[in-house]
């Protein structure tokens, strides 16, 4: 029993030997029996996801339509009446770096068909130029008349720089009005 024990174990020795030999043998007929040290250069996909872009900063707003109530009451102030929109000092305000993006999520009330949210870089003041938006985006105002919403400014190609925004209401015709 000893004898064919030893006798399975030299052969098995033996067979891995003649496999190391025809390997060793199979990759010095390629490379010319020289050393070669083989290194894994990324596919344009492993470079992609290697140079993943970093998450942009996220901010936060609350933006509820009792302001609107206790500011404007129920009249419907637009920007046909300048003198009543208060100031664009009196809005939301953030900085932006392309580089780094920037994602705003604003929740809050709404109390038409639509809400509207609208981006104005900070020079501009919305009273004079209200067309001068960098961003106008209605969508419609929920039954329960609560919002929440998200913003990536990297889909609209914001250039660098400091810009406010609020949020207004919108009825099924006209324009925007009664801007917080």
């Amino acid at each position: 029993m000893r004898k064919k024990l030893t006798l399975v174990i030299d052969a098995v020795v033996v067979l891995a030997l003649i496999g190391a030999g025809i390997w060793w043998y199979g990759t010095s007929q390629k490379t010319g029996g020289r050393t070669v040290n083989i290194v894994k250069t990324p596919t344009t996909q492993e470079t992609v996801s290697a140079e993943k872009t970093p998450e942009p900063l996220k901010e936060e707003f609350v933006v509820p339509a009792t302001i609107a109530a206790a500011t404007y009451g129920d009249e419907k102030v637009t920007t046909d009446e300048p003198a009543k929109l208060p100031e664009a000092v009196k809005f939301q305000s953030f900085s932006y770096d392309p580089a780094q993006g920037k994602v705003i999520a604003i929740s809050g009330g709404c109390t038409d068909a639509y809400y509207a949210v609208l981006v104005f870089d900070a020079k501009t003041d919305y009273r004079k130029d209200p067309a001068a938006a960098r961003v106008n985006r209605a969508s419609e105002c929920p039954a329960d008349k609560l919002f929440r919403t998200q913003f990536d400014f990297r889909d609209f190609n914001l250039p660098a720089g400091s810009y406010y925004f609020f949020v207004a209401d919108q009825g099924n015709k006209g324009s925007w009005y009664n801007p917080r």
